[in-house]
């Protein structure tokens, strides 16, 4: 087999079980829309320049559909994800709204995201800048 259509074929494969946990882990979406109904609500507001990884093989993609990092005037990273997973920025800078939530992932040998954890910010309203 020539050394380019194996990488092809080692990218296509990792692609497909990216794509099939963020699916997965979307699937759960109503679920996880019950936890944070259970959370107290402390919303604050975050602003700062914006780098989306929707679609992109990033830790954050296993916790969330549509989600990125904001970047602080302090310059520290917070992951953030979107109550609307259909919602498109289109802006390098915005000022959030929500509050922060902990995810959590079981080990189960069908979904190819590690177990785990990951605080993230809860966006549930944002305005470009």
């Amino acid at each position: 087999m020539h050394k380019y259509s194996l990488i092809g074929l080692i990218l296509s494969i990792f692609v497909s079980i990216l794509y099939y946990g963020c699916f997965y882990s979307n699937q759960d979406s109503q679920e996880i829309s019950e936890d944070i109904k259970n959370i107290p609500k402390q919303y604050e507001s975050l602003q700062g320049t914006y780098k989306s990884v929707m679609g992109v093989m990033d830790p954050l993609s296993c916790y969330c559909f549509n989600g990125g990092y904001l970047t602080t005037q302090s310059g520290k990273e917070i992951p953030i994800c979107f109550e609307n997973s259909e919602v498109e920025i289109e802006c390098d800078y915005l000022l959030i709204e929500g509050n922060y939530i902990t995810k959590k992932i079981d080990h189960d040998s069908t979904n190819p995201c590690s177990a785990g954890e990951m605080t993230l910010f809860y966006v549930t309203s944002y305005e470009c800048k």
